[in-house]
């Protein structure tokens, strides 16, 4: 991947969506870090009450390129995302979305499950009559796939400790959330994308969490 797209500056770099899928809650607690208070000398800690995620909670398909957002694709009904869900919903609206401005764009599509990725190539010989490529990557390598590092990390946490009456307005404050990024911020995710994947050769494969 270093080599096509050589190191990330490749223009081709701008025709890669990369997506992955989620839960979001209607209320997740504050992480550690977020809840830390100062306290001076001698007083006690203040006493913090354990509070669980809630049991509402509705799965997202989220899809990103190096210029911003795609497309977030909400499931019903606690429904997760299997093959047929994939190539029958999800990647059918994220790819209308690509072409709604270029109908013969070509599309590089990397998704970090990668059962998924291999559900499209059997349906309809989808890969070939729609012009898109997939991306090779590793099997279970969180600290490659964008959606991880980036992406979700970044956008829970601003949801973190806020309560939501229903799943669809926390689907909604993640989707504000996600459209308040900066240009600055998808471009400078994909500067190290690819320094991630040359720290994966450095290491010789072995998992990292932090770059």
């Amino acid at each position: 991947m270093l080599n096509k797209f050589n190191c990330g500056a490749s223009k081709e770099v701008y025709k890669i969506v990369t997506g992955d899928e989620s839960w979001i809650y209607s209320y997740e607690p504050k992480a550690r870090q977020q809840s830390t208070v100062w306290v001076f000398q001698n007083k006690p800690n203040p006493i913090k009450v354990v509070r669980a995620q809630t049991t509402s909670k509705k799965m997202v398909t989220c899809v990103f390129g190096k210029t911003g957002h795609i497309a977030t694709v909400p499931l019903e009904n606690r429904r997760t995302v299997n093959s047929d869900c994939y190539t029958t919903i999800c990647s059918t609206e994220v790819i209308g979305e690509i072409r709604k401005t270029n109908r013969r764009y070509r599309i590089v599509l990397h998704h970090y499950k990668l059962h998924n990725q291999l559900s499209y190539i059997g349906s309809n010989n989808r890969l070939s009559t729609q012009n898109i490529e997939l991306m090779g990557r590793p099997p279970n390598s969180p600290d490659l796939a964008p959606i991880d590092f980036f992406l979700f990390p970044s956008v829970k946490n601003k949801l973190r400790g806020q309560r939501f009456s229903l799943s669809e307005e926390a689907i909604e404050a993640f989707k504000n959330h996600v459209l308040k990024i900066p240009y600055s911020e998808w471009n400078k995710c994909f500067e190290n994308w690819f320094k991630r994947m040359q720290n994966c050769i450095d290491h010789r494969g072995e998992y990292f969490e932090k770059y």
